[in-house]
């Protein structure tokens, strides 16, 4: 990989790190304020809307753990660690949190929503300004890959000129 390649690839993986770590404090300040209107609620339905918020939203931890790994992949990549451990565990990471995340968010999210709701506190959707975080984290996913496409492909260039250097060497000999 030449030069100027690699250094274009750690200075996005540099941006993308940073936009990650940005979707990350949005999603926990969205998940903060959903959890403060438990604190304006009548002292009989607090705990119950305490309660719905934690169920709701647990899918959402696993979601962020896949921010986070994406972040530091993103951060390793920027770093010059192009292949190896960082990129295998930033991998595993995300394949296993989107399992966790999905299977949560597929049996939690219809029991929440069909639960009762203190009345006047919130109208069904516990969403907050309409984000919705398994979203967020697909397009983050996105990301991820278009970057290890690219990383793939520098490393496919790489491979070409080292066959390429290897027969000319070959002549030599």
């Amino acid at each position: 990989m030449d030069a100027g390649s690699e250094q274009a690839l750690r200075r996005q993986s540099r941006i993308f790190a940073n936009a990650t770590a940005i979707l990350i404090l949005i999603l926990c300040f969205g998940i903060a304020i959903c959890f403060s209107t438990a604190l304006t609620a009548p002292a009989g339905d607090a705990h119950e809307l305490t309660l719905l918020h934690t169920l709701y939203w647990f899918p959402s931890v696993f979601y962020l753990w896949v921010l986070i790994a994406i972040r530091r992949t993103f951060a390793d990549i920027a770093a010059g660690a192009m292949f190896g451990t960082s990129l295998e565990r930033g991998l595993r990471h995300l394949g296993w949190c989107m399992v966790a995340g999905g299977i949560a968010g597929t049996f939690l999210a219809p029991w929440v929503r069909s639960g009762p709701l203190p009345g006047g506190l919130v109208d069904g959707r516990t969403q907050i300004f309409g984000i919705d975080d398994a979203d967020l984290v697909i397009a983050l996913i996105g990301l991820a890959v278009l970057l290890l496409a690219r990383l793939l492909s520098l490393a496919g260039r790489t491979q070409e000129r080292a066959a390429a250097l290897e027969a000319e060497l070959k002549g030599f000999v």
